[in-house]
């Protein structure tokens, strides 16, 4: 760093690690900094049964925001909450009924989805109670991976020994099924909507990017898939398309833009 340009006072001496983890610490919240959020705080720790949705909602990103201008920022942005509720039912039907434990989770709209390690799919509503229970695709492995469309109505649920489904998250309801879009035999890692409602990504554990591009004639749904990136260049172990749904004037809202990282190349 340039000590000039980011005006970095000079130090005569600089201090040893043993000095610095032996200061006492003088960073923790004030009295003010804590009240910051005790509403809501209090509201989850008060109740087993705390709404998912007023956590996890996507629609209160749209919400203004108000704060007591007396009160200091504290730099706090996230609360810590057990969906104690949520817990305690996947816990039971782990016992009782084989469902196995939690391996993927998505929130969209008021709905908190639940993927399990036998291949079950639990939808549990604001208030934590149970909507509806997917195993349709139960022989398919542990659910791999969960993604919402941007309202909500729409779920990609991914396995582990390849296949897609798309769920009408409302009822459960299967709308599509997906076996043919990437190679058989890899798990998928990634299934994500993008801004569009008839486009999608999936990634799969070949290191490989699909578009999903869905369609529907004559009442009849179906879908394409097209190759965007191939493993053979460098596995993806992630991804993460640019959504602008809440910015309508975007310059760059007619352009679908995906961000990939490789674990090599």
């Amino acid at each position: 760093l340039d000590d000039a340009e980011y005006a970095i006072p000079a130090v005569d001496q600089l201090p040893s690690l043993e000095s610095i983890l032996g200061e006492q610490e003088t960073g923790e919240l004030s009295g003010a900094e804590l009240d910051i959020g005790a509403a809501s705080a209090e509201a989850v720790d008060g109740s087993e049964t705390t709404s998912v949705g007023s956590l996890l909602s996507l629609n209160s990103l749209n919400k203004p925001i108000t704060r007591n201008p007396e009160l200091p920022l504290s730099g706090v942005i996230l609360k810590h909450a057990i969906m104690r509720g949520i817990t305690s039912q996947i816990k039971s039907a782990s016992e009782k009924v084989n469902a196995g434990l939690a391996s993927a989770v998505a929130a969209g709209g008021d709905m908190l989805i639940i993927g399990t390690s036998h291949g079950l799919l639990l939808a549990f509503d604001s208030k934590q109670t149970l909507r509806w229970c997917n195993q349709e695709a139960r022989h398919q492995g542990a659910v791999s991976s969960l993604g919402f469309n941007h309202d909500g109505t729409r779920l990609l649920a991914g396995y582990a020994r390849g296949h897609i489904l798309m769920i009408d998250s409302t009822n459960g309801k299967v709308l599509r099924t997906l076996t043919e879009v990437h190679p058989p035999g890899t798990a998928v890692l990634h299934v994500k909507f993008t801004d569009s409602p008839t486009l999608a990504l999936c990634s799969d554990s070949g290191g490989s990017v699909f578009e999903l591009s869905f369609t529907r004639v004559m009442g009849v749904r179906g879908c394409d898939s097209k190759c965007l990136f191939s493993g053979s260049r460098g596995e993806v172990c992630t991804m993460e398309p640019l959504l602008l749904n809440n910015l309508p004037r975007h310059p760059l809202k007619n352009y679908t833009l995906v961000a990939l990282a490789t674990l090599s190349k």
